[in-house]
């Protein structure tokens, strides 16, 4: 947990002159060489979901999180324009491990928050939970990377109502809405995520925990064949 301004010091990547970052996109190498004068100190930036600061005349990298930035303002830190490493879609060749685990715990937060909004959100509104049994074993959760079927011969890809991991004034439109269309309902669940189902049960639990008609796509209603072997298997089991 980033708490302290040691603790953020510790878990950032330091960035001394020299040092060497991997451009995959370009597939090329670049050296960082930053320049860290007096007025930087006790300074921050961020560009790209990623956040430089200086302290004690070092410079620090990491990528974009609230626990972060919460570290900077507690401890009085000034926002200045300043270079970002690694804002380009770099990585540091030496710590390649330590920023990917560092970009893996900033979606993690990100997406913790997002769920934490969506369920606020949704108890402000009146979108209550329905037995876990049903959202389990009787719906089909839409992943983030979509499910890929075959319609009318050509191929497709069916993403979640809600894609990212922002709260916006969309995601509000959609949470707590379902739509049923030949007998197959897509819902957005009080989690901010997109589950199909065939199951009554679950249409008749969404509308007593308050769930309200909405203009949503409706997956797999004009027979698309899913080409996703895991979501296929799922699906096959619960319609």
């Amino acid at each position: 947990m980033i708490n302290t301004l040691q603790k953020l010091k510790e878990m950032a990547i330091a960035i001394h002159n020299g040092i060497i970052a991997m451009r995959p996109k370009e597939n090329k190498k670049v050296i960082f060489n930053p320049s860290v004068d007096k007025k930087m100190e006790h300074c921050y930036c961020s560009n790209s979901g990623i956040v430089s600061f200086v302290a004690d005349g070092t410079m620090y990298v990491i990528p974009y999180m609230a626990s972060v930035m919460a570290v900077l303002n507690s401890e009085g830190f000034e926002r200045k324009a300043m270079y970002v490493p690694f804002s380009n879609d770099e990585y540091p060749i030496g710590e390649k491990k330590k920023w990917d685990s560092l970009i893996k715990l900033s979606e993690l937060e990100r997406a913790e928050r997002f769920t934490s909004e969506c369920k606020k959100y949704s108890d402000k509104h009146g979108y209550g939970k329905i037995a876990d049994d049903l959202i389990n074993n009787h719906c089909l959760e839409i992943p983030a990377t979509g499910v890929h079927v075959i319609k009318f011969q050509n191929s497709d890809v069916y993403y979640p109502e809600i894609t990212g991991s922002t709260f916006s004034n969309s995601a509000a439109n959609t949470i707590g809405k379902y739509c049923i269309e030949k007998g197959i309902c897509s819902f957005v669940y009080r989690n901010g995520k997109t589950y199909v189902t065939k199951n009554s049960d679950v249409i008749s639990a969404l509308q007593a925990a308050g769930y309200m008609l909405g203009n949503l796509h409706v997956p797999f209603a004009n027979g698309e064949i899913i080409t996703d072997t895991k979501e296929a298997d799922i699906w096959k089991r619960i319609a």
